[in-house]
């Protein structure tokens, strides 16, 4: 075997455990359904979104908005970083990322269009100049 493949086998073997951080398996603390109680775009309120539901079940969502339209996908989520991050891969093949926070009873997110201008995001609030769209979910008791 020549030096170069020995290495590049070197390499995968290394990196492999890294990349593999990043999966599809759900997170407990996730499932259910959660209610909108807040919205932010381009750092103003966005009360629209107000009383829409993210049903998580496994690894798989659904948002039912309150406007009537319904998105659903597969989330692939990485709870090896901090704050979590959230791969949102809709149906349609719209692919939001995110990061995440939940604490018992309480969820948000702030994500971005995966194929839009804008870098993941590193926090919880957005400005004007971008297009991250800030989501405060209430776990919704049945």
């Amino acid at each position: 075997m020549n030096r170069q493949y020995f290495y590049f086998l070197v390499f995968l073997l290394l990196t492999i455990p890294l990349t593999a951080k990043a999966d599809s398996v759900a997170d407990p603390d996730l499932q259910g359904t959660w209610r909108v109680i807040a919205g932010e775009h381009g750092g103003q309120p966005m009360d629209a979104m107000n009383g829409g539901t993210m049903t998580i079940k496994g690894d798989r969502f659904r948002i039912d908005t309150s406007s009537g339209n319904v998105l659903e996908g597969q989330l692939i989520l990485n709870r090896t970083v901090s704050p979590a991050t959230m791969v949102m891969l809709h149906d349609n093949e719209v692919e939001w990322h995110a990061i995440y926070e939940v604490k018992t009873d309480d969820f948000r997110l702030n994500y971005i269009d995966a194929k839009g201008p804008d870098p993941m995001p590193e926090t919880f609030r957005t400005t004007p100049d971008t297009e991250a769209t800030v989501v405060i979910l209430k776990r919704h008791s049945s």
